[in-house]
């Protein structure tokens, strides 16, 4: 393919895309970690053999094509994650905030014309401490951003979707007053707390929230790297009984079992296990 045909073809994709034509444009968010499908409507090839998708954002000069004749793309960075149905929708698996962006599907056959678009957007959340650092007494920072096909943090979307941030305790109440700090814009939301010794196992929920109504959430448990539960295990007193070995010797037997906390147990219910202590005689 000579140059100018490869340029000519990349502006008419990037008309189509930023057009909006015929309105077939949806916008999808999910967290960091799902899946995402996108749909193509009205394929003319039942076998998707002439389907191309194409990925788009605004930090990038060209679009990426993904899909090719119903193939996914050998040379795409995301290929290994990447796969095509029936329908010749796009599935996007194990998603990461640079799947983010917009996804087109075109009729090779329609140049003037595409099926369906989404404006995929991620919700991703990090923690500033190592998980074995988090103590009560110690500051910890999470941020919560969203990443969208304009960018890091940008709440614009080409479906005009009214979105924010917030953070929200266990009980779905928004988190505010002295013990909560919280930063950034409405699509890159900061929250510092300093923890106490009630926020072992507790959860810290960032939710999107879409034209009013909870989209999706995303969230951290703060588990404390000291915590008794984690590190010991409680065992009965044992009961010390006398017998002889295989070699006619008298040898004392100290029984105990074991109880295992519910959160660890490998055995059946009711079921336990006994380990036993052999001393022998002279």
């Amino acid at each position: 393919m000579s140059g100018a045909h490869h340029t000519l073809i990349q502006l008419l994709i990037l008309k189509l895309i930023n057009a909006g034509a015929h309105g077939n444009e949806l916008s999808q968010y999910v967290k960091e970690g799902f899946d995402a499908k996108m749909l193509c409507n009205n394929v003319v090839n039942s076998n998707c053999s002439l389907t191309t998708w194409h990925h788009y954002m605004v930090s990038f000069p060209n679009t990426i094509q993904e899909v090719s004749e119903g193939k996914v793309s050998v040379n795409s960075k995301r290929a290994g994650r990447l796969s095509v149905d029936a329908g010749c929708s796009l599935h996007v698996h194990d998603v990461t905030a640079e799947d983010a962006g917009r996804y087109t599907c075109i009729d090779s056959k329609q140049q003037n014309q595409f099926h369906m678009a989404t404006d995929l957007s991620v919700l991703t959340i990090f923690v500033s401490t190592a998980v074995t650092d988090l103590k009560p007494d110690r500051p910890v920072t999470l941020r919560c951003s969203l990443y969208t096909t304009e960018g890091h943090g940008n709440c614009m979307s080409s479906q005009n979707d009214k979105v924010s941030l917030s953070w929200v305790d266990e009980t779905g109440t928004k988190l505010q007053g002295s013990g909560c700090q919280l930063t950034g814009p409405c699509c890159d939301s900061t929250l510092t707390v300093t923890l106490q010794k009630e926020d072992n196992n507790r959860k810290w929920t960032c939710q999107l929230t879409k034209d009013g109504k909870v989209n999706i959430s995303i969230d951290f448990t703060s588990t404390f790297s000291d915590s008794v539960s984690r590190n010991q295990i409680p065992v009965n007193p044992g009961n010390v009984v006398q017998a002889n070995n295989s070699d006619g010797q008298r040898a004392d037997m100290t029984y105990a079992d074991v109880n295992l906390p519910t959160s660890r147990r490998m055995v059946e219910r009711d079921q336990q296990t006994e380990y036993a202590t052999i001393r022998t005689g002279p």
